[in-house]
């Protein structure tokens, strides 16, 4: 139980301050690497981010789920249900907010998959939903 509560919590503060670091310096690291000033739009940098941070912590989450066989049923369904959204609304947003739209659909999907799947873990693991850190 505590494992897995200091687990979260030091994935998601260690992972933080390196996002931060590169929506300050992304520009920077992209001239470098292409040669040329390139106008990345913020938005984009902030949907990066975002999408790390929930990668980040949701990979202690997956290693449990992963060993615990019970449930990989629950996983598949939220799963497909992820990827259905995921198309539905990268088209729908990136039509609507441009090049950010399908990360911000990738976080949006992975919320929904994520999200119910460690409040479930938690659950099954009978620890208490507070060890959650965001």
């Amino acid at each position: 139980k505590k494992t897995f509560k200091r687990t979260l919590f030091l994935t998601f503060s260690a992972t933080l301050p390196f996002v931060l670091l590169l929506l300050i310096i992304a520009p920077l690291i992209v001239q470098l690497w292409t040669g040329m000033a390139i106008d990345i739009p913020f938005s984009l940098l902030i949907a990066l981010g975002i999408y790390a941070l929930m990668t980040a912590v949701s990979g202690p989450i997956a290693m449990i789920l992963n060993g615990a066989n019970s449930f990989l049923g629950v996983r598949a369904i939220l799963a497909l249900v992820g990827s259905i959204i995921n198309l539905g609304l990268s088209v729908f947003l990136i039509r609507r907010i441009g090049i950010a739209g399908p990360i911000f659909a990738t976080v949006i999907a992975q919320l929904i998959f994520s999200w119910p799947m460690a409040f479930y873990c938690i659950r099954k693991l009978s620890l208490k939903e507070k060890t959650y850190p965001l």
